[in-house]
């Protein structure tokens, strides 16, 4: 059963309507909308297909565990075991997975995850907008260049906050996030102006003064995270999770609603994308950690204590730890996350067949492509061998990763259309 609504995006930007058939790291057969026969596409000018919702074939469930690889793909999981070899995890998409340890980059505890209070752009009428400035589509807000204009959301932000986003320019980056903003007051504004990063009280007062961004030149994208602390009236910035600066505001704090806005100055193209807005626990990730040897691994417990050693084992209730003090057992409920030791560390080689599939979660999974069908995706990766994942697990799939001359969907999304697309000839 073929179902229609899925969408093939080539390499050259055009766009195709139709259904799925089946694929193969050769080609895909796809049945386009209208057109009396099968089409066979080469794999190589494939971009990107994006799935229609299909009937679940297996009950979901939220794993405990988020594991980080070394090639940046991340999974979710239940642990079963570690030891010197392999990471066994359990999950519901794809069975048991025995992942090489050495491939394996980070572990986090989702249960103890900050708490999600929002996450978007969900859809057009998501953010309300001042004017006609932000255009919306596939996940993402647009502001075109020559355009300036405001969009805000009452999101409820926490007393300690953490607020993050993805943003993209193409020109001189001027832009400015507005948070803890209420009905005609403005809150505090984080302003990129080119090359500086301004801090604004009521739109009034600058908070001492400004920051030169190292490297703006280079920059057309930045992952930006801002942490406040409203009682101890700190407010510090991450580009591309490295601090900038920690501002202190010396009087009363000054925001007194719980709503974000983001402005475009109409200088650049922006792209805006990944808003989250979660509780934070006021630490700072530039908190010194124990010093430690390459060898060694990094165990973060929830009370913000952090342990380095060698890491023995782990079930499925605790893990186990040797350093120069002591051997010790630690409960799984206690560890926040384990960064493991980078001396030892291997990346799985990237295939030129190698298709990305992407969960509705935000996680990644590369797999060299062997066979897609309507009914699941078989591949092979370094990290575990074959893998078997059910269709419905994923919303999209990723063609020629492993080709740096092709560009991601990201970078497509500049040159397409906001409305309507095209249509593959």
């Amino acid at each position: 059963m073929t179902h229609a609504g899925d969408t093939l995006k080539f390499r050259n930007g055009d766009r195709l309507q139709g259904a799925l058939l089946s694929a193969t790291a050769t080609g895909l057969r796809w049945q386009a909308d209208g057109a009396p026969a099968p089409i066979l596409f080469e794999a190589t000018n494939l971009a990107e297909l994006q799935l229609a919702p299909r009937p679940p074939t297996n009950a979901r469930q939220l794993h405990g565990w988020l594991v980080e690889l070394t090639n940046g793909d991340q999974l979710t999981g239940d642990i079963v075991a570690l030891d010197d070899q392999t990471l066994t995890l359990t999950t519901w998409y794809a069975g048991q997975l025995r992942l090489q340890r050495t491939m394996i980059k980070r572990l986090e505890c989702r249960a103890l995850a900050p708490v999600v209070i929002y996450s978007g752009p969900t859809g057009p009428s998501d953010w309300k907008s001042s004017s006609a400035g932000w255009t919306y589509k596939q996940g993402k807000l647009y502001s075109r260049r020559g355009q300036s204009g405001v969009i805000s959301k009452e999101v409820g932000l926490p007393a300690v906050a953490n607020i993050e986003f993805d943003i993209a320019w193409r020109g001189q980056p001027y832009w400015a996030v507005g948070f803890y903003n209420a009905a005609g007051l403005n809150g505090y504004q984080l302003s990129c102006n080119g090359n500086y990063l301004y801090l604004n009280r009521n739109n009034q007062r600058n908070l001492e003064g400004n920051v030169q961004i190292a490297e703006r030149g280079q920059r057309t994208k930045a992952h930006v995270t801002l942490r406040v602390n409203k009682p101890k009236k700190t407010i510090a910035v991450y580009f591309d999770n490295v601090l900038v600066k920690q501002w202190t505001d010396t009087t009363e704090f000054d925001g007194k609603g719980t709503a974000l806005s983001f402005q475009s100055q109409g200088q650049a193209d922006l792209r805006l994308a990944n808003i989250v807005v979660s509780e934070w626990d006021g630490k700072l990730d530039s908190d010194p950690a124990p010093t430690r040897a390459p060898s060694e691994d990094l165990v973060r417990l929830s009370n913000g204590d952090k342990v380095s050693g060698a890491l023995r084992s782990m079930t499925g209730r605790e893990a186990g730890l040797t350093n120069s003090f002591a051997a010790v057992k630690i409960p799984l409920t206690k560890i926040a996350a384990i960064d493991f030791a980078g001396s030892t560390a291997a990346t799985a080689r990237r295939q030129a067949t190698d298709v990305r599939a992407y969960f509705p979660d935000g996680t990644q999974f590369t797999l060299a492509l062997e066979q897609l069908d309507e009914k699941a995706f078989a591949g092979t990766t370094e990290n575990c061998g074959r893998v078997n994942l059910p269709i419905d697990t994923f919303t999209r799939l990723r063609f020629n990763v492993s080709d740096k001359s092709a560009a991601s969907p990201e970078e497509d999304d500049w040159g397409a259309p906001l409305t309507t697309p095209r249509k593959h000839q």
